[in-house]
């Protein structure tokens, strides 16, 4: 269940207290109440602009030869390549990256494509409305 950070703590756990009310009869052993904060999943504009970049590096390639350290010319896929990083970077899931942390992977990508390239490689920057988009969080 996810609660707004306006909802008294009160209110919160008046809910849960019913909840627990309501199935008391039926558990045998207990529950398992999970607290965390929310995070915003990332957006469909952030899935397009990650495949704009993919797509960028990948032109990129085919223009200069330049590919990024340890890639193969095999790997110069847009499908490949979201993986490469994702190893490379450490993320074992951007599925599970919230909205900021998903922008700073792409940006990661980016930055190092620019620092191996020499400064070759054109940063590409998302439309007005993504960035509308992420500063509105």
């Amino acid at each position: 269940m996810f609660f707004q950070n306006i909802v008294a703590t009160d209110s919160i756990s008046a809910w849960v207290a019913k909840q627990i009310d309501a199935t008391r009869g039926a558990v045998k052993y207990g529950w398992d109440v999970d607290v965390r904060p929310h995070k915003k999943p990332r957006t469909a504009a952030q899935n397009r602009y990650m495949m704009a970049v993919l797509t960028h590096i990948v032109q990129f390639y085919n223009d200069t030869g330049f590919m990024p350290v340890g890639c193969s010319a095999w790997a110069m896929r847009t499908d490949v390549l979201k993986e490469y990083w994702k190893s490379r970077f450490g993320v074992t899931s951007t599925a599970k990256l919230s909205t900021a942390e998903f922008g700073e992977f792409v940006d990661k990508i980016q930055g190092a494509m620019a620092m191996e390239s020499g400064g070759e490689y054109e940063i590409i920057t998302p439309p007005d409305e993504y960035m509308e988009m992420i500063n509105r969080g």
